[in-house]
């Protein structure tokens, strides 16, 4: 992939904004400056500028310096006032991507969150969640890595989360515009915080691509994977809570307002289920009888109707009859008998338990018979 460079190297707080030598000047308008963090891992920090209401700074790099498609972005920073709303960092048009703080959603004071503007997904990405607890008045070393079709996100050296696309382009650009601080239209989502360090790499360094490499087809890269082959189309509605796994079905599973993406590191990939046929399978015992699911719901055979399928049985849903599981010897019968559009229909009941065996109740035929 050949070697990364940085294009953008800005030491803030000592003097005028802009790399080593004078190149790619910035103009920063209300910084002030403070003490940095001084000496970390990744250098030495003397000074940094403070940023607030009205605050911010700007540049014009090359638009040729960069390849959209691979590039890091670097922010030592630290947040020194209580965050209620988003609060951005950074933000470019080339390479399209941002990087911005939001209210905690369960520990710490804040969550960082970095975006690409993808041409299929638009503005989507990574955030820390509630997987970090960050702190007001501490600072983070954060990286925003993009690898052909992966968004990732690294805070003082770890990756802590990744996000694939399953088209890897973000939206074109024929010039870099970069503002510190503050939206690019200077006025919504003031920072109030510090900034130690700018740095913009065309390309990725090796230590980052082999810790990226090291997640693809891990359970959140294949669950983010899925997230984003359904957006925008379907609406999976907003995340609940973070990916966690489910003992009932051996899944790790990523729970949103309308549907619940799950995976399992033995299947090809990640499926989604939703409406009815969700709220069955997670009805008491219902997950944990069926195993894991190892489809998309997709129509069933009958007219009308849909089905879930697992990996010891299956979960049929019609409007006139509901959501309901056949799992074990009944439903291998039931198939092979025609399924939905066979003369038995489709359940109406949860299978009852008897002495040395089970039993099905009273069915419906299918809306074609």
């Amino acid at each position: 992939m050949g070697q990364a460079a940085i294009v953008v190297d800005y030491h803030l707080g000592g003097g005028a904004p802009g790399n080593p030598g004078g190149t790619i000047p910035g103009v920063a308008v209300g910084c002030i400056t403070v003490a940095g963090p001084g000496s970390t891992s990744i250098g030495a920090f003397p000074n940094a500028l403070h940023f607030g209401n009205g605050a911010r700074l700007t540049a014009s790099p090359d638009a040729s310096a960069f390849d959209p498609q691979r590039f890091k972005v670097r922010l030592v920073m630290r947040a020194t006032a209580p965050i209620a709303g988003r609060a951005n960092l950074f933000e470019a048009t080339l390479p399209a991507c941002s990087l911005h703080l939001m209210p905690p959603d369960g520990s710490g004071s804040f969550r960082i969150v970095g975006n690409v503007d993808n041409a299929r997904n638009g503005w989507a990405g990574v955030d820390t969640a509630d997987s970090l607890d960050l702190r007001i008045g501490t600072w983070y070393f954060v990286d925003l890595v993009y690898d052909l079709d992966t968004l990732s996100l690294f805070v003082d050296g770890s990756l802590v989360t990744a996000c694939p696309f399953p088209d890897g382009t973000l939206v074109p650009a024929t010039t870099s515009e970069l503002v510190l601080g503050v939206h690019p239209d200077l006025v919504r989502w003031p920072f109030e915080g510090d900034i130690a360090l700018l740095q913009i790499y065309n390309g990725v360094p090796e230590g980052d691509e082999w810790q990226v490499d090291r997640v693809r087809g891990d359970a959140e890269w294949r669950i983010r994977l899925k997230e984003n082959e359904l957006r925008p189309d379907f609406d999976l509605g907003a995340r609940q809570g973070g990916i966690g796994f489910d003992g009932e079905s051996g899944m790790r599973l990523q729970r949103f307002e309308h549907a619940t993406i799950g995976y399992r590191p033995d299947l090809p990939g990640a499926y989604v289920i939703y409406g009815a046929i969700r709220d069955r399978w997670e009805a008491a015992g219902v997950a944990r009888r069926l195993g894991a699911l190892v489809a998309d719901e997709a129509d069933a055979r009958a007219e009308g109707s849909r089905r879930s399928v697992f990996e010891k049985g299956a979960i049929y849903w019609s409007p006139e009859t509901g959501a309901w599981e056949l799992f074990g010897r009944a439903y291998i019968d039931y198939e092979q008998l025609g399924g939905s559009a066979s003369v038995v229909g489709l359940p109406v009941a949860a299978q009852e338990e008897l002495p040395g065996g089970a039993m099905q109740p009273p069915w419906r035929s299918s809306p074609t018979m």
